[in-house]
């Protein structure tokens, strides 16, 4: 049985500005997941730990950032990184 440590009503949209999805549909696409998969989260309103290790391996996503909106979004800044903040501010 999975991890799942994260409420999905705070985690989810923080996830979709990283992934750059908009759709259930895009972000099972991203994940490598059904999009039922999301759908079945969302009804039981969590987030398995392995979607946010997904973002934390291969985004550099502070997790810290990604439970609680505050924070650092990056573990490393990056240039990337400094112009998707300037871009996309909270």
């Amino acid at each position: 049985m999975p991890i799942e440590i994260y409420e999905f009503e705070s985690v989810y949209p923080r996830l979709c500005a990283v992934f750059g999805t908009k759709t259930q549909h895009e972000f099972a696409l991203r994940l490598g997941v059904r999009q039922a998969s999301v759908a079945d989260n969302k009804r039981r309103r969590v987030v398995p730990a392995r979607w946010v290790l997904f973002a934390v391996e291969y985004y550099c996503i502070n997790p810290a950032w990604l439970r609680t909106g505050y924070g650092p979004m990056y573990l490393v800044p990056s240039l990337k990184s400094l112009f998707y903040e300037a871009e996309n501010p909270l």
